[in-house]
């Protein structure tokens, strides 16, 4: 069973990885400075936030019942980087998105 949770935590990393991929492609887009790409760069933050979410949802209920800590710290910090990345490029977003 551990090995399966194990399995299944790590499994999200790569697609929470990919979303923070779609935030930076976000906020290349953005950077065009072209309002009419403005509201699809919108949707797609709010898609790659959406899709970030689940993965780190999917990764914390595998890690309730983890009894292995040092795994459960090593993919907490990954996780955790990739949202402190992705938080970023959204900050950067919405200010390219909201400047006139």
């Amino acid at each position: 069973l551990q090995t399966a949770l194990a399995g299944a935590a790590e499994a999200p990393l790569p697609a929470a990885a990919l979303a923070g991929e779609l935030l930076a492609l976000c906020e290349r887009a953005a950077g065009l400075r072209n309002m009419h790409l403005m509201s699809d760069v919108e949707c797609a933050l709010y898609f790659g936030n959406a899709a970030l979410a689940a993965s780190a949802a999917n990764v914390r209920v595998n890690h309730r019942l983890l009894k292995d800590t040092q795994l459960v710290s090593n993919q907490t910090q990954r996780l955790r980087a990739i949202n402190d990345a992705a938080r970023s490029r959204e900050l950067a977003v919405r200010a390219l998105i909201t400047a006139e």
